[in-house]
């Protein structure tokens, strides 16, 4: 058969090239739809791909589902960004509630009840102006859920920057005791401090403290606001004459 003759058959026998391209050649018709006029999406990213081969396409497309891959796991790291470095010993109260302190790398250190926050280093100190808890830990804990906190204070003279407050339960703060400023009740004397602090469902409380200037030592109880001494130990003055002598007082 001639030349002439067989391109004449192919051409009868072929079909228009519109169609041809998209039924007989897949792997055209895949390049065709990665064209110019197709844009894919992927997250946030529109991508437009321009006369790209199928090869190329599917590398591109890849390489933005690894940056997606990549900037999703950036951003579920930043989202822990501390850790708890330590928890201390929990005080159980009568209805079941748990206080304890928590230390953690790089935020402030706090008090928690039942996993709430209730006061952190750096919180406002209410009842002493100014005042912002540099450290704090806590000796008391009711079953109506005050607590009695202890710690050193910021924004306060240097000579007063030591309190105990009894706060939480639903009521206002109480200053129990604040360093060089709180009378030990009925004298006439400072509280030199707050030892052993105890405090009742009712909110009466109980500690041994002592007074700065006469060196005497007590234990106070009731409520806030009304103290009283039901305890006091004077200083004992002892002196020796000779070496071995018996002491006197």
């Amino acid at each position: 058969m001639k030349l002439t003759e067989q391109r004449r058959l192919d051409t009868a026998h072929r079909t228009p090239a519109s169609s041809a391209e998209s039924w007989h050649h897949p792997l055209k018709a895949g390049r065709k739809a990665a064209s110019g006029k197709t844009a894919r999406i992927i997250g946030r990213t529109c991508v437009r791909f321009s006369g790209c081969s199928t090869v190329a396409t599917m590398a591109c497309v890849l390489l933005l589902l690894v940056s997606t891959h990549a900037a999703a796991q950036v951003a579920v790291s930043t989202v822990f960004v501390d850790a708890v470095s330590q928890a201390g010993e929990p005080i159980l109260n009568l209805n079941g509630s748990a206080a304890y302190p928590v230390s953690t790398i790089y935020q402030p250190s706090r008090i928690e009840v039942d996993g709430t926050v209730i006061v952190s280093e750096g919180d406002a100190v209410a009842p002493i102006a100014g005042a912002t808890w540099a450290s704090t830990s806590f000796a008391g804990f009711s079953d109506s859920g005050r607590l009695i906190l202890s710690g050193f204070l910021d924004g306060t003279d240097p000579d007063n920057d030591f309190a105990t407050v009894i706060l939480g339960g639903g009521l206002a703060e109480y200053v129990l005791f604040q360093k060089g400023i709180t009378m030990a009740p009925g004298t006439s004397g400072h509280l030199s401090g707050v030892s052993s602090p105890r405090i009742s469902g009712s909110g009466r409380i109980a500690f041994r403290g002592g007074v700065v200037e006469t060196g005497a030592a007590g234990v106070w109880a009731g409520m806030p606001g009304a103290l009283c001494g039901i305890l006091r130990v004077r200083p004992t003055r002892t002196s020796f004459t000779t070496p071995g002598a018996i002491p006197s007082r």
